[in-house]
C-alpha cells in the first residue's frame, strides 16, 4: 500500500464506467491488463525482499537505501519530464514533499533495509504489509475517517497476527534481535504517516513527480545518517550487490511503482490492496526457495491473521453500517 492508495480511498467513485460502456471486448482487454499489472506488482515486490536480503550482505543499509531511493526517484522524474507532467511549484508543496520523503522514504527504506539484514524475507514483508492498519489509525486520527466495528475488529486481528509472528523473538539474546523487528515497524509507521500527509497536503501534485521527488528528497536526508552511523562505509562491489541495486531501483521502484499507480487508476484502492497482500506470500516462498529460509508455523498463522485483518479493514461497509456511521456523526 502507498500514499496514492490512501488518497484513492477518499475519492468518490465515478458515476459511470467508461470501460464497461465501451463494450465487452474493451472490458475483457481492461481485465487482462489489470491482471498483468497485478502479476507484475506481486512478483516484483515479492522478489524485492529477497534481493534486499542479498544486497545487505554487501552494503550498509543506509547506503543501499540512498542508492535505491535516489536512482528510482531520478528515473521517475525522467518519466515525468518525458510525459510532460507539470512540475510542482511553491515552497509549501515542496515542504510537504520533503516531509513525506523523510517519513515515507528515508525512515521507511532505512528501517526495511536494516531489518532485512537480520529478519527473513517473508517476515520482513509481513511486517511491512501491516501498513493498512497504521494508515487506518492515522486516517481516523488526522483525517477524521470513521472506524466502524468491523474495522476495529480487523485492527485487533491483524495486530494479533503480527504479535504471533514476533512471539518468542522479542528478547535481546534472540536471533534476530528484537530491535530488528522494531526498526521494521518504525519504518512502516513512517510510511503510513507519509501516506496520510500525502492525502491531506499533496492532492494536486502529479503522480510521477510526487513519487519521484519524495524519493530524491528522502535519499538526500539519508546521507548524514550514512556518514554518522556507518562512517561513510561503501559496499563491496560484488555481483550480488549490483544485482540487488539494479533490481530494487529499476524494477521495484520504477516499474513496480508505475504498475501499482496504474492499477489504482483502474480499480478501487481497497480491491488493489487486498490483492497486494499476496506480496508477503511470494516473499516467503522466494526466501524459502532462493535463500533456504525456514517457514515457521507462527509465521503461517500470523500471516493468515494479518490477511484476515486487512480484509476486514478494507471491507466495503454495508448500507446498515454506513447508516450507523452517519447517525453517530449526527449531533
Amino acid at each position: 500500500m502507498n500514499a496514492v492508495q490512501a488518497q484513492g480511498e477518499r475519492q468518490p467513485a465515478p458515476a459511470s464506467d467508461p470501460i464497461a460502456a465501451a463494450g465487452p471486448r474493451a472490458a475483457a482487454s481492461d481485465r487482462a491488463l489489470v491482471a498483468a499489472l497485478l502479476i507484475t506488482v506481486i512478483a516484483i515486490w515479492g522478489l524485492t525482499y529477497v534481493l534486499i536480503r542479498i544486497g545487505m550482505q554487501y552494503s550498509p543499509p543506509e547506503f543501499f537505501a540512498i542508492l535505491r531511493t535516489g536512482t528510482g526517484g531520478a528515473l521517475l522524474c525522467i518519466v515525468a519530464l518525458a510525459l510532460r507532467r507539470p512540475f510542482p511549484r511553491g515552497w509549501h508543496t515542496h515542504g510537504w514533499l520533503f516531509a513525506c520523503g523523510v517519513t515515507g522514504c528515508s525512515i521507511f527504506f532505512t528501517g526495511m533495509n536494516y531489518g532485512a539484514a537480520y529478519v527473513s524475507a517473508g517476515e520482513t514483508s509481513l511486517f511491512i504489509y501491516t501498513q493498512p492498519f497504521w494508515i487506518t489509525l492515522f486516517a481516523w486520527w488526522l483525517l477524521g475517517q470513521p472506524l466502524n466495528r468491523i474495522r476495529i475488529a480487523g485492527l485487533i486481528v491483524g495486530f494479533s497476527g503480527v504479535a504471533a509472528v514476533a512471539l518468542g523473538k522479542v528478547q535481546a539474546e534472540a536471533v534476530p534481535a528484537w530491535n530488528a523487528y522494531l526498526v521494521i515497524t518504525l519504518g512502516t509507521v513512517g510510511f503510513s504517516i507519509s501516506a496520510v500527509w500525502f492525502v491531506r497536503h499533496l492532492r494536486g501534485v502529479g503522480l510521477e513527480w510526487a513519487v519521484g521527488l519524495q524519493n530524491v528528497y528522502g535519499a538526500l536526508v539519508i546521507v548524514p545518517g550514512w556518514l554518522l552511523l556507518d562512517g561513510g562505509r561503501l559496499p563491496t562491489p560484488a555481483p550480488g550487490f549490483w544485482l540487488a541495486y539494479f533490481f530494487t531501483s529499476v524494477f521495484s521502484t520504477l516499474i513496480g511503482g508505475l504498475a501499482y499507480s496504474s492499477l489504482l487508476r483502474r480499480r478501487d484502492a481497497t480491491i488493489v490492496s487486498a490483492w497486494t497482500f499476496l506480496v508477503p506470500v511470494v516473499a516467503t516462498v522466494a526466501g524459502f526457495l532462493i535463500l533456504g529460509e525456514t517457514i515457521a508455523l507462527t509465521t503461517l498463522l500470523g500471516g493468515s491473521a494479518v490477511a484476515l485483518g486487512i480484509y476486514l479493514v478494507n471491507r466495503t461497509p454495508s448500507q446498515r453500517e454506513r447508516l450507523e456511521v452517519m447517525m453517530a456523526r449526527d449531533p
